[in-house]
């Protein structure tokens, strides 16, 4: 994986807390090109259990945001 891309969307992450990679594709200025690259990184951080998917909303967010604290 990209660390560059995958700070990058961390970063981006802790400012939106909950976003499509989409969203997180644009936001970054990124084109269409990258989107695949996105999604890559994102499927590398769910399995590496830094990010969750939020099948409910279609949306990716970082562990536990907005369920409190654990």
């Amino acid at each position: 994986m990209d660390k560059e891309l995958r700070d990058k969307i961390l970063q981006y992450m802790l400012y939106r807390k909950e976003c499509t990679a989409m969203l997180i594709c644009y936001g970054l200025g990124y084109s269409l090109e990258r989107y695949s690259a996105v999604r890559a990184a994102l499927a590398d951080m769910l399995a590496a259990g830094e990010i969750e998917y939020y099948a409910a909303r279609l949306t990716w967010r970082l562990p536990n945001e907005g369920r409190g604290c654990v």
